[in-house]
């Protein structure tokens, strides 16, 4: 499944914190059964996976990938 797909479905709100989302991301993404990916960023802080920066949830998974092939 795509990190969207899954999210899309998961409770996450009131994180103080970017990092405290990312880590909350990663436990949904892994509790669904995916392998996340932690995402790349370019220089400009676009997400190399899902061109986001400020809404990049911070890890993908392998189904992500398969789009920029």
């Amino acid at each position: 499944m795509k990190t969207a797909d899954i999210l899309t479905h998961a409770t996450l709100r009131g994180f103080l914190t970017e990092e405290a989302y990312h880590n909350a991301v990663f436990n949904v993404l892994f509790q669904a059964g995916e392998t996340p990916i932690p995402a790349r960023y370019d220089k400009a802080g676009n997400c190399e996976i899902c061109g986001e920066a400020g809404r990049c949830p911070g890890w993908h998974t392998p189904d992500d990938l398969e789009e920029l092939l």
